[in-house]
């Protein structure tokens, strides 16, 4: 692990630079890294060097070619100016390899000059691509393992010092076989470092005892402590609701994280309820929306269920798996190998010249098909259209048919085969006059004789239809009293089939979310709308307050109640999709926010991805550097048995983000439109539903999800076979159950893995081989929840609740991740306090300042030399502080930086809110949009039109910030603004 660059004067035989020009023109950042990786990483190093060529000898008679004539380089004197690496020549056979040693020395020597002019963004580069040498992680699996059990401080560090200074050394070796420059004296510097600092490291968790930290810890508790709650056992349940945990409220309590929890309280949904007086609200919200913290009862062992929510995400699985087979099914019906080669030969009208379908013409045509027998003239269609049928929409009839949801001889209504209805708002407007008359001629053929009445009815039954947002509607509209009350409106599909939606991949994501939802709900709680479990809050608090001492008590008692029950009906509404909904959801203000928040998405995020690279340091930060060692080991080496388990891991119900893109979606507070409205607004979506691609947000976190997936599949099975042989540690066992594994499942998964499983370089669970089917849903339920915990991906809870009406999603836009990792990162890190966080926590840090010093390049902006600044704004880009770091943020805009952080360290105000004007950062992005509009507007009208007014125009362009075009479009931007000048 490099740790400094040697740059001095030849001593006891050292060699010495070139002489430095005395004016180099500060390098960029990129220009920093690439240096960084080029001189501190054995595999940076390697394809900086490049393959060696093979030499052309100089032959000794070019008549007769009978030898080679001797070359000696130093009797020659050609190594002028390379005196210092002599050695390097030893050996040299032509002038051609001399020369090549030559170029190697001096393109090592110009990234030695690149590291010395960068400052100390060059040297976090240099700790950063030492850290992450191929040759030093994997050393570290002669580690202990993250959060062992140790006898000393003193063993702890010489453990750690050995594994660190073995992966040092190591790595050195290799640097010296790729390099020229590389010297003796710079070696043993950085091998010493190294293990004095992995030293250190190994013993940090042993300078402090855990009774020590947990008696610092509950002195801040005490500061943030409520009044406590009465002492008592849980109510009775009710009936219509299923068991529940039989927990203490002891056991229900979180497990400290500094008394962070306290202060941040009123954060987010789920810390509101997990600190709750009331264990059935404790247990309730546990059950239904997923929990990134542990509780006391995990510390024993004891687990929850799986929550709903990630029940809800399993389903991802079919539904990717069927967009995956509909896109290859497309591109075999252009007569095309990839979509790419397919979206190119469009742009030179292929598809038109041959008459084909469009790919939305083709999703309309999946979606007919399934309205009629999933028969279709075009094989492709009807092969999606039966693949559909089979994979997402029966498995989740079936399901509701066992939970009394449907009855067992369900039918079609309307149509030959059933496809959930979705309708079109827009088109129902637009002809409201066509689609009133259709239904009335089928009311008076349903028995409804007079015309007025049935057209009563028809403009009822459209009113009702225009209420639902997603124009999807419950099955009794009919709302007249006479022969059709609360009947379903049963007209044939053809009929409307015009005012319907046919796209499959909108419906598909619609039925999926509502149907998978309704079926979880039920399953868990014996009713979608969960009365009984309500009820058993309701009850267990009326206990509370007959018991409390004083008035005051009891009307605090009355007012947790009101929040709890607010708290739990807004997060299962979350679930279902429909909380937060406007009454008039066709309104133009609201219909203008939807579209604002997707012109945010894609004007604001090209530079999303950046962002991103401190998701390398999350699974450090949850399994250790030992495991992520392994795991990089396992990529480089079993790359087709790596690629399998990443399968597997999708397979589960998460890492389709390349199909679904579920993650940048729920960031951006966007994941609840698809595509309805105006043409304008359908494009607006067809652009930010690609957007992720373009963006390369999908691609990265689909290979992030799948990485992290992988750790913790082989750790969760590997762990599961300890517990099934009797050898699992306390701390394993703690970690399942924090996962709603307990030690009988735990054990149920060793048996069948056991049974079905394959071990190798890479462990593949192959749960869809399990007889056991509880146990494959309970492992892969705790993947998914774990890896969107890792990959911080934000929860039902996680969030204010005021961010999900309408106002809240312009106002908290961009806040989601912000609020997740508070919660996932932050507080989940202080509950673990362990070697693992510490590491993951430097390395993430670290990888925030790469992530600043990138940004600041892209945007063609100063990168800091002072420490101070680079150390805050690595802080900030981290994402492990959750939204403390964006409300300093928000301060700092709003006070031109005289109060905040940056007020604390001298420094400027914080990067991050660069681009945003002062009404951006204090209503959100939209208001950046009214802000610059106005800006623009007003100086175009004046003609005074000025380099900051082009610059609020752009920032209004779609892809306007997008990273690897960025520096383009600025110097569009800088003609643009020299031509007004003129």
């Amino acid at each position: 692990m490099p740790i400094v660059t040697i740059d001095q004067p030849q001593v006891l035989g050292e060699r010495q630079r070139l002489p430095q020009e005395d004016e180099t023109p500060d390098p960029s950042f990129g220009e920093v890294v690439q240096s960084a990786f080029a001189t501190q990483n054995s595999l940076g190093s390697l394809l900086d060097r490049g393959e060696r060529p093979d030499f052309t000898l100089t032959p000794l008679s070019e008549e007769r070619r009978l030898g080679v004539e001797p070359y000696d380089p130093l009797a020659e004197n050609e190594i002028r100016g390379y005196e210092d690496y002599a050695d390097s020549f030893i050996g040299v056979e032509s002038r051609d390899e001399a020369a090549w040693i030559k170029g190697n020395i001096d393109r090592e020597l110009e990234h030695r000059r690149t590291l010395q002019a960068g400052g100390w963004p060059a040297v976090a580069a240099e700790i950063g691509a030492g850290t992450l040498d191929p040759i030093f992680l994997p050393a570290l699996l002669f580690a202990p393992a993250s959060g062992a059990v140790r006898t000393s401080v003193s063993r702890a560090t010489m453990e750690f010092a050995a594994a660190g200074g073995t992966g040092a050394a190591l790595s050195e070796a290799a640097l010296h076989a790729t390099q020229e420059t590389r010297t003796g004296l710079e070696s043993t510097f950085n091998i010493t470092g190294a293990t004095l600092l992995s030293g250190v490291l190994g013993g940090a968790s042993s300078w402090i005892s855990r009774k020590e930290f947990d008696d610092f810890a509950k002195a801040i508790e005490n500061e943030f402590a409520d009044i406590p709650a009465p002492d008592i056992q849980s109510a009775g349940a009710s009936a219509g609701a299923r068991e529940v945990a039989d927990t203490t409220l002891d056991e229900e309590t979180l497990v400290s994280a500094a008394g962070m929890e306290k202060l941040l309280k009123q954060g987010s949904p789920l810390l509101r309820m997990m600190q709750s007086p009331s264990v059935k609200t404790r247990q309730v919200i546990q059950d239904l929306a997923e929990s990134p913290l542990m509780t006391r009862k995990n510390l024993e062992g004891k687990a929850s269920k799986p929550a709903v929510e990630t029940l809800i995400k399993t389903n991802d699985a079919r539904l990717g798996t069927a967009f995956e087979k509909m896109d290859s099914l497309y591109v075999a019906y252009r007569g095309q190998s990839s979509k790419t080669k397919t979206a190119v030969r469009d742009l030179f009208g292929e598809r038109r010249r041959n008459k084909q379908l469009s790919f939305h013409e083709f999703r309309e045509e999946i979606g007919k098909a399934m309205r009629r027998n999933d028969s279709h003239p075009i094989p492709e269609v009807q092969e999606a259209a039966q693949f559909f049928r089979r994979t997402l929409f029966n498995p989740h009839k079936k399901a509701a048919q066992e939970l009394g949801l449907l009855p067992e001889n369900v039918s079609a209504v309307g149509a030959p085969s059933y496809l959930t209805r979705v309708y079109d708002i827009e088109k129902i407007k637009a002809e409201n006059a066509q689609f009133k008359r259709i239904l009335t001629d089928w009311l008076q053929r349903e028995g409804i004789e007079d015309r007025l009445e049935a057209q009563g009815i028809a403009d009822d039954i459209i009113s009702n239809i225009m209420r639902h947002p997603d124009g999807m509607i419950p099955r009794n509209i009919v709302p007249k009293a006479g022969p059709l009350k609360s009947r379903e409106l049963t007209i044939e599909d053809a009929l409307i089939e015009d005012f319907l939606e046919s796209d499959i991949e909108m419906i598909g994501r619609f039925y999926n979310r509502s149907m998978g939802s309704e079926i979880e709900l039920t399953a868990r709680f014996g009713d979608k709308d969960m009365r009984g479990a309500l009820e058993q809050v309701k009850n267990e608090y009326d206990l509370l307050i007959d018991k409390a001492t004083n008035q005051k008590q009891r009307n605090q008692l009355a007012k947790l109640r009101d929040s709890d029950l607010k708290d739990l009906e807004a997060v299962r509404d979350r679930l279902v999709g429909t909380f937060g909904q406007p009454a008039d959801p066709n309104y133009w203000a609201v219909r203008t926010g939807r579209s604002l928040r997707q012109l945010n998405f894609v004007r604001l995020l090209g530079g999303m991805t950046i962002s991103a690279i401190p998701d390398l340091a999350r699974p450090v930060m949850v399994h250790g550097l030992r495991r992520y060692g392994k795991a990089l080991t396992q990529l480089a080496t079993s790359p087709s048995k790596f690629k399998m388990a990443g399968k597997e891991v999708k397979r589960a119900g998460t890492a389709w983000d390349l199909v679904l893109n579920s993650r940048a979606t729920s960031l951006a507070e966007i994941g609840d439109i698809y595509g309805r409205g105006t043409r304008f607004e359908r494009g607006l979506q067809a652009i930010s539903d690609s957007f992720g691609h373009v963006s390369l947000m999908a691609p990265w976190n689909a290979a992030m999800k799948q990485f992290a997936g992988v750790m913790t599949s082989h750790r969760m099975l590997e762990e599961s076979l300890k517990v099934l042989k009797g050898k699992a540690s306390k701390k394993a066992i703690q970690k399942l159950a924090s996962q709603n594994i307990d030690d009988t499942m735990a054990a149920r998964i060793g048996t069948q893995f056991e049974q079905f499983g394959e071990r190798g370089d890479v462990w593949l669970a192959k749960t869809h081989l399990w007889e056991d089917r509880e146990a494959a849903r309970y492992f892969e339920a705790a993947l998914v929840k774990e890896v969107d915990t890792i990959i911080v991906t934000p929860g039902a809870a996680d969030r204010p609740l005021w961010m999900s009406t309408e106002t809240g999603k312009l106002l908290g836009q961009f806040k989601s991740f912000a609020f997740a990792a508070t919660n996932r990162v932050m507080l989940s890190g202080l509950q673990q306090r362990d070697l693992a966080t510490l590491n993951g926590a430097l390395l993430t840090v670290s990888l925030g300042a790469v992530t600043y010093g990138l940004k600041q390049a892209v945007a063609e902006r100063e990168i800091s030399n002072d420490p101070t600044v680079v150390i805050t704004e690595a802080l900030d880009r981290s994402g492990m502080f959750g939204y403390l770091f964006d409300v300093n943020n928000i301060v700092e805009k709003a006070t031109r930086g005289t109060v905040g952080v940056s007020a604390l360290t001298g420094g400027p105000t914080m990067s991050r809110y660069a681009s945003r004007n002062v009404l951006g950062a204090l209503l959100g992005p939209s208001a950046d949009i009214v802000g610059d509009t106005s800006q623009f507007l007003g100086a175009f009208s004046a003609g005074d039109l000025r380099d900051s007014d082009i610059h609020a125009m752009r920032k209004l362009l779609p892809y306007q910030n997008l990273f690897y075009i960025r520096n383009l479009l600025n110097e569009a931007e800088k003609g643009v603004a020299s031509k007004i000048g003129e």
